[in-house]
C-alpha cells in the first residue's frame, strides 16, 4: 500500500497519484515533534550530498524497497539531460540556474510546448522544512491565479515578472524532496548583469575610451526607474498577502536587450512567510491554520522566526533584531513597523540605490577587486571610474554627496556580510561575530549611514525637481531642453528612494499595497509647470540628532540578557 502524507499536505501530488490540474487546497500548520537540534547547523553541500545516500541503510522488504528505489532514481536523476514529470508535466532539463540554502533551481523544456520552465528541487529534512517548500508552492499557486478561476492564469501586465506554479511533487524518499515546476522569468539575475557592466567598463576604461558622465547619468536613471516601477504593481499584489524576506541583486532578474527597456523580474519565495502571520501573535486564533513559514517550535511571528536574506539589504531593525533581539524593536514604534511590512520596501531601495550608482561611477569588477588590498578589502569592489563634482550639470555636489553616502554605507556593510556567510555555512560563533559588531559599533555606524544615505537622497530629489523647472532663474548652467526629462525622472526616481529606503527613525512611512500605489504614481507623475516646493518631498529622517535606534551597549547586553533560546535565528538567502 502506498504510504500516505499527513492531512496537512491536502492537495500536494506524490509519484502515482492521479493528477489533478487544479490548485490544491492550502497547506495547513499542524503541530510536529520537535527536529533534533543538530539538522539545522547541516550545510548545502552536506544535504545535497545526503540526498543521494542510498537507501540500503535502512532494509526494507523486498517489493517496497523497488518502490523506494524507483524514487531513489527519479531523485538521483535531476540533472543536465534528464526528463522527468511532474504533475503531469514533462519536461527535459537543460542547464543549472543555481543553487541557494534551501534549493537547486534547474532550468528545463516543456517537451510538449517546448516553453521554458525552471525546476526548483527542495530537501526537506524535518517536519517544518517540509511545510516550508509547500508554502512556496502555495504562494505560486495563489499569485498564478486570480480569484475563482481554475488554474493558472495570466496576471496582466506583470504576470511575466513572477514565477507561476506549473506542477508539483513530494518524493518520498528520505529527505523528502518537494519539486516545484514553474514558468521561467526572462533574464539574468541583476548582480550577473552589473558584474558584466564592471568588466566592460574596466575594458573601456584600459582601451582609453570615455564615456561621458551624462549619458552614464541617463542610463543609471533609466535603469533605477524601471526597475522600481515595473516590479511596484509585483510588490503591491505580493504585498497583500506576504512579504518576501529576500529581496536583492541575485533574485532580481533583467532582461536586457540593446536598444530596448530592460524587463525585470522577482524570484524565489523560499523565504517568504504570509503577511498576518508574521504580524500577528503566537497564540492568535485567527492565524493558527493559516499557511505560513514556521521554525523550531512551530514559531511564525516575526518575534521569534528566523531573520532571512542578504544583510547587504537589511533595515536598521533587522540589525536590531540580530545584534539587540525583539523586545528593543517592541519598544520603538519605528522599528516595528519597519521590520514587520517594509522589509520588501527597504530591500528593493537598496538594490535600486546600487543599480543607480555602479551604471553612474562603475566599480571594478569582482575579480580585480579580490585581488587587491587586505582581507578585509576582499569583495568590496573599488571604483575606478567616480564621477567628479563638476560631472552632472546642478547636481554637481549632490551627486557627488550621494556617492559618498553610498561609498560609505557599501563598505561598511561588506565586509560584515562576508564573515556572516562564512559563519553561516561553516558553523561559526555566531557571538563572536556579534562582539566584533559591538567593539567596532557597527550598529550605531549602519544606523548613521542610512540615515545619512537618505540625506544625501533627499538633496539629490530637490536638486534634480529644480534643474527640471522650466525657468532658469539661479542657475549658471540652465538645464537644456534635451535635459530636462532625465532631470525629472532623476526626481521621482529620488522621491520613490526616499518611500522605500528607510532608517529607523522615519515616522509615518507608507507600507504594503497602498504604499507601493503611492511609489507607482510618484514615478508615473508628469511634471506640472506650477513652482516646485521642496516641502512636497518625503522628509530625510525626523530627527537631526543622534539616531534613536543607537541604544546604548548596557541597554543592548541587557535586551540579549533575557533573550529566549526560540528567539529568532539567521538564514541568509
Amino acid at each position: 500500500m502506498q504510504e500516505q502524507l499527513p492531512r496537512y499536505t491536502q492537495g500536494v501530488v506524490q509519484p502515482g497519484t492521479p493528477v489533478q490540474r487544479q490548485p490544491g487546497t492550502p497547506v495547513q500548520r499542524v503541530a510536529a515533534p520537535k527536529a533534533p537540534s543538530n539538522v539545522r547547523s547541516r550545510s548545502t553541500q552536506e544535504k545535497r550530498v545526503e540526498c543521494t545516500r542510498s537507501t540500503q541503510e535502512n532494509p526494507k522488504p523486498r517489493t517496497q524497497a523497488r518502490s523506494q528505489s524507483r524514487e531513489v532514481q527519479a531523485a538521483a536523476d535531476l540533472q543536465l539531460g534528464a526528463e522527468v514529470t511532474i504533475e503531469g508535466c514533462d519536461c527535459r532539463i537543460t542547464d543549472a540556474l543555481g543553487m541557494g540554502s534551501f534549493g537547486t533551481v534547474w532550468e528545463a523544456e516543456d517537451k510538449k510546448t517546448k516553453v521554458k520552465l525552471a525546476v526548483k528541487e527542495i530537501a526537506c529534512w524535518t517536519h517544518n522544512e517540509l511545510m516550508n517548500a509547500l508554502f512556496e508552492r502555495h504562494l505560486l499557486t495563489v499569485f498564478s491565479s486570480r480569484p475563482g478561476s481554475e488554474g493558472p492564469t495570466s496576471l496582466g501586465p506583470h504576470d511575466a515578472k513572477i514565477p507561476a506554479l506549473v506542477g508539483h511533487e513530494v518524493l518520498k524518499v528520505n529527505p523528502r524532496r518537494v519539486r516545484l515546476a514553474m514558468t521561467k522569468v526572462p533574464g539574468c539575475a541583476l548582480e550577473d548583469f552589473l558584474e558584466e557592466r564592471r568588466r566592460v567598463a574596466a575594458a573601456t576604461t584600459a582601451a582609453g575610451l570615455t564615456v561621458s558622465a551624462w549619458d552614464r547619468f541617463s542610463e543609471a536613471c533609466m535603469f533605477a526607474h524601471g526597475l522600481i516601477s515595473q516590479l511596484a504593481p509585483v510588490f503591491e499584489r505580493i504585498s497583500a498577502l506576504a512579504i518576501h524576506r529576500d529581496v536583492n541583486t541575485h533574485n532580481i532578474l533583467v532582461d536586457a536587450k540593446p536598444s530596448m527597456m530592460p524587463n525585470f523580474g522577482l524570484v524565489d519565495f523560499g523565504l517568504a512567510v504570509d503577511a498576518l502571520c508574521w504580524c500577528s501573535t503566537e497564540d492568535n486564533p485567527e492565524t493558527k491554520n493559516r499557511p505560513t513559514r514556521v521554525g523550531v517550535d512551530e514559531v511564525h511571528t516575526w518575534r521569534y522566526l528566523d531573520i532571512a536574506g542578504d544583510c547587504r539589504y537589511w533595515p536598521v531593525s533587522a540589525w536590531t533584531q540580530f545584534l539587540i533581539g525583539w523586545k528593543e524593536i517592541d519598544a520603538r514604534p519605528c522599528l516595528r513597523q519597519e521590520y514587520q511590512v517594509q522589509l520588501d520596501q527597504h530591500a528593493l531601495g537598496i538594490t535600486a540605490m546600487k543599480v543607480f550608482v555602479e551604471l553612474l561611477s562603475p566599480p571594478a569588477p569582482k575579480e580585480q577587486s579580490n585581488g587587491k588590498g587586505n582581507a578585509g578589502d576582499q569583495g568590496v569592489p573599488q571604483s575606478h571610474g567616480s564621477i567628479e563634482s563638476s560631472d552632472i550639470p546642478n547636481l554637481q555636489m549632490e551627486i557627488w554627496t550621494l556617492l559618498r553616502a553610498w561609498d560609505r554605507y557599501w563598505k561598511r556593510i561588506s565586509p560584515v556580510h562576508k564573515k556572516l556567510i562564512s559563519t553561516f555555512h561553516h558553523g561559526g560563533d555566531w557571538e563572536v561575530l556579534k562582539q566584533m559588531c559591538e567593539n567596532t559599533n557597527f550598529y550605531e555606524n549602519i544606523a548613521r549611514d542610512l540615515s545619512h544615505l537618505r540625506e544625501a537622497i533627499h538633496a539629490a530629489a530637490v536638486a534634480s525637481k529644480a534643474a527640471s523647472a522650466k525657468h532658469d532663474q539661479g542657475y549658471d548652467e540652465p538645464a537644456s531642453p534635451s535635459e530636462v526629462p532625465t532631470f525629472a525622472k532623476a526626481n521621482r526616481l529620488f522621491q520613490a528612494m526616499l518611500m522605500l529606503i528607510s532608517d529607523g527613525v522615519t515616522p509615518d512611512m507608507q507600507y504594503g499595497p497602498e504604499a507601493w500605489q503611492a511609489i507607482a504614481r510618484t514615478l508615473s507623475y508628469t511634471e506640472s509647470n506650477g513652482t516646485f516646493n521642496s516641502s512636497e518631498l518625503p522628509t530625510a529622517s525626523c530627527s537631526s540628532t543622534a539616531s534613536t535606534a543607537e541604544a546604548p551597549p548596557d541597554r543592548r547586553k541587557e535586551s540579549q540578557a533575557v533573550k529566549k533560546p526560540s528567539d529568532a535565528t539567521l538564514l541568509p538567502s
